[in-house]
């Protein structure tokens, strides 16, 4: 019987996800995918758009288009699932709650 990895069960459901609001820049997530492959799962999210931006935990971290040192309009955040399972967290541990894609003027 295969041995159940905690850090491979986050799912979805772990984070309150959104995109702002429309009208004020906010819009969906270009892409939102789980990746199980490595020896724990990991959370990817791409907002694409003019000054791209992502906010986590509401607002208490944003990442940036300009933070990859390449403005092309992409904003990347990678989330990787605890050890014990129970939620994500940036690679740094500190533990994400909330995400949310907006593009400002």
């Amino acid at each position: 019987m295969p041995q159940i990895v905690p850090c491979k069960e986050c799912t979805l459901d772990d984070l309150t996800y959104t995109t702002g609001t429309p009208g004020n820049g906010g819009k969906d997530f270009l892409i939102i995918f789980i990746v199980s492959t490595g020896l724990c799962a990991e959370l990817d999210f791409f907002c694409e758009g003019v000054n791209a931006n992502i906010e986590i935990n509401g607002g208490m971290g944003v990442i940036r288009d300009e933070d990859d040192g390449d403005i092309d309009g992409l904003a990347y955040l990678n989330l990787q699932c605890r050890e014990d399972g129970t939620g994500w967290e940036v690679a740094d541990e500190l533990s994400a709650t909330e995400s949310e894609s907006e593009v400002r003027k």
